[in-house]
């Protein structure tokens, strides 16, 4: 991912560490998952998870010990971004279904943000009908209380 458009999706998820901050590793050095976890904002239970499932590859071995990359500490950030915004682990499965040390699938990220934007418009929709209702029934029970002869507040 080129560090700019890293840069930009960091910014739109204020709560995920940017993993280029001075403690963050070069590229080419590896990680353990805690380090990885740390940077990324995750957990390391959230990124066993992420393998289980296949949002994530199988990450390399040390011994026993997993480790990471940069680039598997970018692919976690956006995870993490992604379900920020209300993206489900299912939704982001599909656009990273075939994801294995490339690129992020650019095109289906996109229209898949877009299919968000969309769902949260018509959301957003809905619930100002909702609080137009809800203005509009308080105005008549007002105006009921003060036809009311026998209580007023």
């Amino acid at each position: 991912m080129p560090p700019d458009a890293y840069a930009k999706m960091s910014r739109a998820c204020t709560s995920a560490r940017h993993p280029f901050a001075s403690d963050a590793p070069k590229k080419g050095i590896f990680m353990y998952i805690g380090k990885a976890a740390q940077l990324s904002g995750t957990t390391v239970k959230s990124i066993r998870h992420y393998e289980e499932i296949g949002l994530l590859p199988p990450p390399q071995r040390k011994g026993k010990y997993r480790i990471y990359s940069q680039q598997s500490v970018e692919l976690l950030t956006f995870i993490k971004c992604a379900q920020q915004l209300g993206f489900k682990l299912k939704e982001m499965q599909a656009i990273l279904q075939d994801h294995r040390d490339q690129e992020l699938p650019w095109g289906l990220a996109i229209q898949a943000i877009d299919n968000k934007k969309q769902e949260v418009m018509g959301q957003i929709q809905a619930l100002q009908q909702v609080h137009d209702g809800l203005v509009e029934f308080e105005l008549s029970l007002k105006d009921a209380l003060m036809q009311c002869p026998l209580k007023r507040p």
